[in-house]
This record gives structure tokens, sequence and C-alpha cells, in this order.
């Protein structure tokens, strides 16, 4: 690392800039190039850097906060839908424990639009199932199983249901 280097990370929804060198260098990063860029990636909608008036009325009529609020009320929203593994279990009729394994990874995977990791699977068969420490132990083995059978893949360290896995998940929960 340079000793006199700066660091400048700006993160929106839409973009993530990170910086890094001397002062002069990020001050030039961010009065020519990155205007520059800003500019032809807006068909030059962007507004002149040296108008700070009309900087400050759109700052002033700015509504991101608004937005914000919207979507994390969507968000909850969605939340609110989603039903607990306990609730899914429920309904579902699981025999064994690669049923079980398969389930936590369609319902992370389906429900959440997330792959799960190992943790993962291991916090809610813990926390929300509590099932028995032998079995938490024995996941890997248990998505070793499901794995053969064809309900779920690996990607990295992470799982996916595969589309026989969400067809016999449905079927456990009677949705098929």
């Amino acid at each position: 690392m340079v000793e006199n280097e700066n660091y400048l990370k700006l993160v929106t929804r839409e973009l993530k800039l990170e910086l890094r060198g001397e002062r002069e260098y990020i001050r030039e990063i961010l009065e020519s190039r990155l205007y520059d860029f800003l500019k032809t990636k807006n068909n030059d909608s962007c507004i002149q850097r040296d108008d700070p008036e009309m900087l400050e009325t759109i700052d002033a009529s700015d509504n991101i906060a608004s937005q914000g609020t919207e979507k994390e009320e969507a968000v909850s929203e969605t939340a609110r839908t989603i039903p607990t593994i306990a609730e899914l279990r429920a309904k579902a009729k699981l025999n064994n424990n690669k049923e079980l394994v398969a389930f936590v990874v369609f319902y992370k995977d389906y429900y959440y639009k997330e792959a799960p990791t190992m943790d993962d699977i291991r916090l809610i068969m813990k926390d929300e199932l509590r099932e028995k420490s032998t079995v938490v132990a024995s996941v890997s083995t248990y998505l070793q199983r499901a794995k053969k059978e064809g309900w779920i893949d690996q990607d990295g360290k992470r799982w996916r249901m595969t589309g026989i896995g969400l067809q016999i998940a449905k079927g456990w929960l009677g949705d098929a």
C-alpha cells in the first residue's frame, strides 16, 4: 500500500465505485473522468458540474428516501407472505433425513431465491426445525444423498434445487 494513498468508496443502487490512490488522482477522477463517463452513459443528460444552483434544486426535489421506503415496504410485505419452515414442514410428508435436508434447500432456494450455503442449512435445521445434533452434523452426507437422487445440485459451495427436486418438494407440500 502506498504511504499517501487515499480510499474512496461510493455505492448506489446501480453503481459501485472504488477509488484508491493519491488525493490529486482521486480528485481528477471525480472532477473530470467520472463526469465524462456519466455524461456518455446517460446520453448527455448529466447536469453540468459547474452549475451548483441546478444541483441544489435537484438535490432538494430528490425523492430517494421515499423510493427506499416503498422498496422496504414491498420487501416486508413479501417477507410476511413467506410461510415459516415449521408451517411448511407441518404440511410436508418427509420420511427421512435426506428429504428433510432437500426440503431445507427448497425453502431457502425457492422462497428466498438464494442458494443456501452449508451454514444456512445447518442453522435452519438446528434453530428452526430443532433437529438432533447427529442429523445436523451429518448434513453433508444427506446433501450428497439428495444430490444422487437428483433433487439438488451443487454450484461451488452453494446448493440449489433441480427441476425434479422442485416437483418432489411441491409434492411433499401437496402443491403438485
